[in-house]
């Protein structure tokens, strides 16, 4: 069983880092494409566009980031976003300044590599069980905000 949709957890997050990333891909000379605060359910969080080239981005934010950098090898996708065709996956640490980045190949390649977990909720004494993608997170990038810019973190 999934966990139901948190809304605590949505509205301290979700707003803050498609303003972030928005930010990150304006400065690169993309364009936003769309609304920031429509929702563009079961598609993507975000689409982009500079010349021909559109991107999409789904967004998470993970309360346990700093274990997830830290001490795991994997980093956890919720299962429903198994079949996603967003070109990426962003999650990011509470404070918004890391994130992980993951590409769609890499999304491809461990799609069906899923684990069964106890969860925690956010803010939240309850718990369920969840299942995830589970992708090496050696193959995936982490990015920090050092003095103001955005810096891959060497592996």
């Amino acid at each position: 069983m999934s966990r139901p949709f948190n809304e605590e957890a949505y509205k301290a997050f979700d707003k803050k880092n498609k303003e972030i990333l928005a930010q990150i891909m304006t400065k690169k000379g993309y364009a936003l494409v769309g609304d920031i605060n429509k929702e563009y359910y079961k598609e993507y969080d975000l689409k982009f566009k500079l010349g021909d080239t559109e991107l999409t981005f789904e967004n998470e934010t993970r309360v346990n980031f700093v274990r997830i950098r830290d001490e795991f090898s994997t980093i956890h996708i919720p299962i429903r976003k198994q079949n996603t065709q967003v070109d990426y996956y962003v999650v990011w640490k509470p404070e918004l300044d890391e994130f992980f980045l993951i590409d769609k190949p890499t999304l491809d390649k461990y799609r069906t590599n899923t684990v069964s977990l106890l969860c925690s909720e956010y803010n939240k004494a309850a718990h369920y069980q969840d299942s995830f993608i589970d992708v090496p997170k050696n193959e995936a990038v982490l990015y920090r905000k050092v003095k103001g810019k955005w810096k891959k973190i060497a592996k």
